[in-house]
């Protein structure tokens, strides 16, 4: 239906595109459409795209259609200074740890820096999200350098826990070849 048109429109006819993906992003019922729409445009209107991604990130939506779009147009874009915004919605489903963890991979000492500060969390959820996103969404020795001078400054003895076994897993993974997915 209207996502594969979405995602063809943009596709086909990027210059002409921009305007009919827009208006689907701002009325088409279906949030899948939108999310799909959203995707295109942040590939094709790159002038417009932080401001879409902000807005998106903010977008509820059945199945988190339109944040999973914006999430996504953040790390195509690679534009760090997203950090802040995709920081805002860690809790509320596992995607802005991985996001964040992708930004670190890159170079972003920001995001790193918030997985960092999240691991402490208290928050079971965000805390559980973010060492997820150290396991699986980093390389592992970034990951195991980062948790094992974070772990000293964690303030409690159960996020110290989960921070040592997430360490011995990762040694594990890297020890044995295996990169966990």
């Amino acid at each position: 239906g209207g996502e594969a048109a979405a995602q063809a429109l943009g596709a086909l006819a990027p210059d002409g595109a921009v305007p009919h993906l827009k208006n689907a992003l701002e009325k088409d019922t279906s949030y899948q459409v939108r999310g799909a729409a959203l995707s295109a445009l942040v590939l094709l209107d790159t002038a417009g795209r932080r401001a879409m991604i902000l807005k998106g990130l903010e977008t509820p939506s059945y199945r988190n259609a339109i944040q999973n779009a914006a999430l996504g147009g953040a790390i195509q874009s690679g534009d760090t200074t997203l950090v802040d915004a995709v920081a805002a919605h860690l809790g509320d489903q596992n995607s802005p740890a991985f996001v964040l963890a992708a930004f670190a991979s890159h170079g972003s000492t920001a995001a790193l820096n918030v997985l960092v500060q999240h691991l402490d969390d208290p928050r079971t959820r965000v805390a559980g999200d973010v060492l997820q996103a150290f396991e699986f969404g980093m390389p592992p020795a970034q990951a195991i350098s980062t948790l094992t001078a974070a772990q000293g400054s964690l303030k409690s003895d159960a996020a110290r826990g989960r921070v040592s076994k997430s360490i011995e897993r990762l040694q594990k993974r890297s020890a044995t070849g295996g990169d966990g997915e």
